[in-house]
């Protein structure tokens, strides 16, 4: 009988084995069809996985800094919205406190990056808010 070795994913708390993800017991069960059909190792399909949470945590950190560079460059942030930008922070905080209680190092350090971002707008919509006319 071999050993059975754990996998640890960001996706959900816990550590599971390959044989269960393959079985759909747990973790991955929509996309049993998909590694079985394509044959893809259960490595290979977490690496896939990795490579679409790195895409979305780059894409989403970086979708911030034209807004904060805009601001900074026209000291002007009366088109930026106090409340959405609270709300969006406050959430990305929220992410943040999260990837530390999991250990999830790609969600501590996009939200982390994110949070920085998210930060400087704010801060820079309260310098430079409403200006009077």
């Amino acid at each position: 009988m071999r050993k059975r070795e754990p996998i640890l994913s960001g996706t959900y708390i816990g550590p599971c084995f390959p044989d269960d993800l393959i079985a759909g017991s747990q973790g991955f069960l929509p996309f049993e069809p998909f590694i079985k059909k394509h044959l893809m190792s259960v490595t290979a399909f977490q690496h896939f996985v990795d490579l679409i949470g790195t895409l979305a945590a780059m894409l989403t950190t970086a979708a911030l800094v034209p807004q904060a560079w805009l601001t900074w460059k026209t000291r002007r942030a009366d088109d930026v919205s106090f409340g959405m930008y609270s709300m969006f922070t406050t959430g990305v905080a929220l992410w943040l406190v999260y990837g530390l209680m999991v250990g999830a190092w790609p969600v501590i350090i996009a939200n982390g990056l994110t949070l920085v971002v998210a930060l400087f707008i704010l801060s820079m919509k309260l310098r430079f808010g409403r200006r009077r006319r």
